[in-house]
């Protein structure tokens, strides 16, 4: 990106089980998110992840990758990880495992 305000955060906030940063889509969803990719002429689409809770840093490792996989796959090159609204993400233990 050569000038301006080129990128697009999006990191929609995490509602009940609607798990929808860290859950793999399904093929109507990847569709619709390599449509939407397509059609964004010069802008960047960055992602927000939302880890939440890291239990087991193997399986949230792994879990983090797979959703990288699948948000390589349609397009979107950037991402965050957003760890600021998980529960219990500010104690001394779980910034020890975010690292």
């Amino acid at each position: 990106m050569d000038e301006g305000l080129n990128y697009y955060i999006f990191c929609p906030h995490e509602t009940g089980n609607d798990a929808f940063t860290m859950t793999l889509w399904n093929v109507q969803q990847v569709i619709e998110w390599s449509d939407t990719i397509s059609k964004a002429s010069n802008v960047s689409i960055v992602f927000g992840l939302r880890p939440q809770w890291i239990e087991n840093v193997q399986t949230s490792l792994k879990t983090i990758q797979l959703k990288l996989e699948q948000l390589a796959s349609v397009g979107i090159r950037y991402y965050i990880l957003c760890w600021d609204d998980s529960p219990g993400a500010g104690t001394n233990a779980q910034m020890k495992l975010q690292r």
